[in-house]
């Protein structure tokens, strides 16, 4: 099996560190080949990091407001997904999961969404919020995408607020 992981950066907070676990265990596993995107650049703190698999660097801002710099890194991560042809692609957190499934064709790979906390825009009453529940609930739709919760409290929330079953 073959897995695409995608991360914005690699801070050692709790996310990251569950995906980073997730990776090394799945290195372990027979007939496992694993791929990880880090959308940002790596900064020399953040290389010193004990990384299971050597991640391809993305080189972006995480400006997601400028169209042509998200464009360029949905282009990017859609040719990294195209090389590899991984049978899943595992992103973690809100951006990663917006640009991976921008950059997938539906119904050829799968995706897996990592549920890591509660995504608080899926409740804020303003319009940037509503626009970014709206295009994520779409986009993760037209991948089939899947998810994995960290929490029972983290799964009802986000089926709560996206119309998701429970999975």
């Amino acid at each position: 099996m073959r897995v695409l992981h995608v991360m914005a950066g690699l801070p050692p907070g709790g996310a990251h560190r569950l995906a980073l676990d997730l990776i090394g265990w799945l290195q372990q596993q027979p007939d496992m080949e694993q791929r990880l995107c880090v959308l940002k650049e790596a900064t020399t703190r953040l290389r010193s990091l004990r990384v299971p698999i050597t991640p391809s660097y993305l080189g972006y801002s995480g400006n997601y407001r400028n169209p042509f710099e998200t464009l360029a890194c949905i282009q990017l991560l859609r040719q990294h997904i195209e090389e590899f042809q991984p049978d899943i692609v595992h992103s973690y957190l809100w951006l990663c999961d917006v640009l991976s499934a921008s950059a997938l064709h539906p119904g050829r790979e799968r995706m897996v969404s990592h549920i890591c906390d509660r995504r608080e825009y899926l409740t804020a009453p303003h319009l940037k919020a509503w626009f970014r529940k709206k295009l994520t609930i779409h986009l993760l739709r037209r991948a089939s995408a899947s998810y994995v919760a960290v929490s029972a409290a983290a799964r009802d929330f986000f089926c709560e607020n996206t119309g998701f079953p429970e999975s």
